[in-house]
C-alpha cells in the first residue's frame, strides 16, 4: 500500500495502462472527514468499499444461481414437449 500525505486542494494522478487515460483523485475539503473528487474517464466504475463489496456478493450468489436456473429452463422445456 502506498501511503500519500495531501493538503487540500492536492491531488494524485494514477496513470492507466496502454494509453487510456488517468485518475485523478483530488483532496477537496480536510474537517472532521476528507472530501475526495475523483475523475475517471468514462466507462470506469468508482464505488465505496462497502458498497464494492456487496456487488461483489450479489454477482457471487447471482453466478451460483445460473446453473440451477439453467437446469430448471431444461426440465421445463423437456415437459412441454
Amino acid at each position: 500500500m502506498l501511503i500519500i500525505t495531501r493538503k487540500a486542494d492536492e491531488s494524485i494522478i494514477i496513470e492507466l495502462e496502454g494509453g487510456k487515460g488517468n485518475i485523478e483523485i483530488k483532496v477537496l475539503e480536510v474537517g472532521s472527514q476528507i472530501r475526495l473528487g475523483i475523475e475517471a474517464p468514462a466507462g470506469y466504475k468508482v464505488w465505496r468499499n462497502e458498497i464494492y463489496q456487496n456487488v461483489l456478493a450479489n454477482r457471487q450468489a447471482a453466478s451460483a444461481a445460473l446453473p440451477n436456473l439453467f437446469d430448471a429452463v431444461s426440465k421445463l422445456s423437456e415437459k412441454l414437449k
